[in-house]
């Protein structure tokens, strides 16, 4: 299993537009082959910070969903709400 850790930083003032379409955005991540789980959490100190968890049983398995007409519509969805690039990195349980 790989864990995919995503560190999202949203423009000021739309983190609740942010959260409503992960809503949509977390089911299209889940949809995908696969996916086991997807979490998302918001920071306390910098509430524009979101880590993005995603659980994938293989890293291959992400690497297929970023070719996917799904993917492009996840990014549609909320990329527009980015205020930076997201930093992704993948993580195994040791």
């Amino acid at each position: 299993m790989v864990k995919e850790h995503v560190m999202i930083n949203i423009i000021p003032g739309q983190e609740q537009t942010f959260e409503q379409k992960m809503v949509k955005g977390s089911a299209l991540l889940l949809a995908a082959d696969g996916a086991i789980g997807v979490e998302l959490l918001r920071g306390l100190e910098q509430p524009s910070t979101f880590v993005l968890m995603i659980e994938w049983d293989t890293i291959d398995s992400h690497t297929a969903f970023t070719a996917t007409p799904e993917f492009d519509a996840f990014r549609e969805l909320v990329g527009p709400l980015f205020g930076a690039k997201p930093e992704m990195q993948h993580f195994s349980v040791v």
